[in-house]
């Protein structure tokens, strides 16, 4: 019975590395079932080390199949939400090191940051949650000028350059163009940290840079 476990155990793992080794998307794995059996997986010799740096914990179900994902789903969220946390600490940690150095690899606010996408110097976009920013095409005296503005602060701004709206289009879906163009990753971050908070006074908006600008 030990060996047909072991051998067993020794499947699954298998299957999980292929399922995900390569799969650089995968944030975090959560483990689940109904016994004893998936801690004794998880402390094994059956998962490749990669992978289990990326297991975030165990969790206890009462079912199996379908059911029983969407109840590990659910009793894992606070795994995951530990995880998001632990993530976002890292890279506002790493962000603000960064910003303290005489030639820093970083930049903050709408314009530099958006500066840095354009020329394809930025290797990750970090937006705090619940700001909304446009690129806004506005008409003055007959031309179209692009601009870029908080979304809640957009009317006062073309107002003060006696604009006229033609159009918003949400920065978010430019990144994205960017991004894939770029191989720019992009980074939602909460205000549930204090360096979370600190980032969202800073503007809300920055990227880490592969290069400094000129």
């Amino acid at each position: 019975r030990e060996a047909l476990k072991n051998d067993f155990l020794k499947q699954v793992g298998e299957a999980t590395s292929k399922m995900f080794m390569n799969n650089k998307d995968i944030k975090g794995i959560l483990v689940g079932g109904t016994g004893m059996l998936k801690e004794e997986f998880v402390k094994s010799d059956s998962l490749n080390y990669q992978i289990k740096n990326k297991i975030l914990g165990t969790v206890d179900t009462a079912y199996t199949g379908e059911f029983g994902l969407q109840e590990m789903l659910e009793r894992g969220e606070d795994l995951i939400k530990e995880a998001s946390i632990f993530k976002e600490k890292k890279i506002l940690k790493g962000f603000f090191a960064e910003l303290r150095k005489l030639k820093p690899l970083v930049v903050y606010g709408i314009d530099q940051t958006i500066k840095a996408l354009e020329m394809g110097a930025a290797d990750k976009i970090l937006l705090s949650e619940g700001v909304e920013i446009v690129e806004a095409i506005i008409n003055i005296d007959k031309r179209e000028k692009k601009i870029y503005s908080y979304k809640d602060k957009l009317d006062e701004k073309i107002k003060s350059m006696n604009g006229k709206l033609v159009k918003t289009i949400p920065l978010i879906d430019i990144i994205d163009e960017y991004a894939a163009k770029f191989g720019t990753s992009v980074e939602i971050l909460s205000r549930d940290t204090r360096e979370g908070e600190q980032f969202y006074m800073l503007g809300g908006i920055g990227a880490i840079l592969r290069y400094e600008l000129n």
